[in-house]
Parts: structure tokens; C-alpha cells; sequence
């Protein structure tokens, strides 16, 4: 965008609207790549942010259970 218009401020037709139509045409195809990019990539984040989260909750109670059933063995020897 910064060389889109340093290109207008130099040149010496001010109204030149095909320069201007494909330099934004330009920067809207890669605001589009970006986001495409971007949208699956923070699906995926957060998907995978709820597993671990789900998968650590799951291993402390397993562990929670088995001090607890350690514990409750150990009182009774």
C-alpha cells in the first residue's frame, strides 16, 4: 500500500484511477491469501487448545483417583 502511493505521489498524472484500481486490486488479493491463511489456522488453534485442556483435566482426575486409591491402600496396611 506504502508503494502504491508513493508510485501516485510521483507520478506525474494525479487522476491515474488504473493505477490506483490495481494497486488496491493487488492488496486486496493478499489481504484475501492472509486471511485464508489465518481462518483455518485459528480453527485449528482452537480446536487443538480444547483438546489439551480436555486431556489435562481427564489426567488429573486419573491422577487425583490414583493418589486417592494409593492413599486409601496405604492406611490400611
Amino acid at each position: 500500500m506504502m508503494t502504491l502511493f508513493g508510485e501516485l505521489g510521483q507520478s506525474s498524472t494525479t487522476g491515474d484511477s488504473a493505477v490506483l484500481a490495481r494497486g488496491i486490486s493487488l492488496i486486496l488479493n493478499f489481504t484475501m491469501m492472509g486471511l485464508l491463511i489465518a481462518i483455518p489456522s485459528l480453527i485449528a488453534w482452537n480446536y487443538y487448545t480444547k483438546k489439551v485442556e480436555m486431556l489435562a483435566v481427564e489426567m488429573e482426575s486419573v491422577c487425583s483417583e490414583f493418589l486417592r486409591r494409593l492413599y486409601h491402600e496405604q492406611t490400611f496396611k
